[in-house]
């Protein structure tokens, strides 16, 4: 889904905002990856500073930055599934999501563009046609493109990861739980289409790593990195209350794969896609022992950490 301008200018190149890294992969014009890239924020705020120095990282490692596209951090979106009249016409299913988002959203500050997609037929014969629509808060999304736009780099697109996600993973049924640093991400994707979104910050990795920092004397990066070693002795299992970390977050995909089954009627619970920082060989073998029977974990490619950023990246490259 393109939340912002729509201009026809080719990009290779894709950037997660993150909270903790901002990832970012350049492909060659043949659609290989060219260079990869992961920086520690070094603020909070996504201001025109820190997208200077951002700009200038990657430019030193080599990316050429004429344009990328964005996928969004959670906070500068809004969701919302909005009911449609059980007959389709194009532009006045448009207008109606339209207005009720406005409406819905007024004086909230989100007056950034708003896109949309029809979700699939729930099987349950009181629910009509609906549509999951995503609006841009431009206090947000605004000072990104102001911050690009003054390093030279022209925005092409600000994407949702939910999108980015299911453009990768095909039409299939599936929940991508990405496993990032301040939060869980989940996406439920049917038929190919995403239906549902959610972040869950109590299931983020920040505790687990600032625990292990404070205890050893290292800092978060260095934890960060040790974690991602399988053969590391503090592989991300490895942490204190990681156990604990690891069955909650599976507890939360379960829950999402049910609702799956439950709504859509699916006959097998969606395939279940790990991508994030947290996304290790050997939590995919932890999760596939938690599921048990009747679930297929995966990891989302050997850099399932750079995955978001590959799957924005991919989007324009034709």
């Amino acid at each position: 889904m393109n939340l912002h301008l729509p201009w026809h200018r080719t990009t290779r190149t894709g950037i997660d905002l993150g909270s903790r890294w901002v990832k970012a992969v350049e492909l060659n014009a043949d659609g290989s990856v060219a260079r990869t890239a992961r920086v520690p924020r070094g603020a909070d705020t996504l201001d025109e500073r820190e997208i200077a120095r951002l700009c200038d990282v990657l430019r030193r490692q080599g990316f050429s930055l004429g344009s990328v596209n964005l996928l969004a951090t959670h906070d500068a979106l809004r969701r919302q599934v909005i009911r449609l009249p059980d007959k389709p016409d194009s532009a006045r299913d448009d207008a109606i999501v339209r207005n009720h988002f406005a409406d819905q959203e007024g004086g909230s500050g989100l007056d950034g563009p708003v896109g949309w997609w029809e979700l699939p037929r729930s099987q349950r014969k009181t629910d009509g046609r609906e549509a999951l629509a995503y609006g841009a808060d431009d206090n947000i999304t605004g000072a990104w493109l102001r911050g690009f736009e003054s390093q030279g780099v022209f925005v092409r697109a600000i994407d949702t990861h939910s999108s980015a996600f299911t453009r990768s993973l095909g039409d299939r049924d599936c929940v991508a739980a990405d496993l990032g640093w301040s939060r869980l991400g989940l996406t439920l994707a049917v038929g190919g289409v995403p239906v549902y979104e959610r972040a869950e910050a109590a299931s983020g990795l920040d505790e687990l790593v600032r625990a292990e920092a404070e205890r050893t004397g290292r800092t978060c990066e260095q934890v960060e990195l040790l974690m991602q070693n399988e053969r590391s002795e503090r592989a991300l299992l490895g942490l204190p209350g990681a156990m604990g970390w690891a069955r909650a977050v599976c507890e939360s995909i379960a829950a999402t794969a049910d609702y799956a089954v439950r709504r859509y009627g699916l006959a097998e619970a969606p395939r279940v896609v790990l991508a994030g920082g947290g996304a290790t060989e050997e939590v995919v073998q932890t999760f596939t022992s938690l599921f048990g029977a009747g679930y297929a974990v995966e990891r989302a490619g050997t850099a399932a950490d750079q995955f978001a950023a590959l799957s924005a990246a991919r989007r324009w490259a034709a």
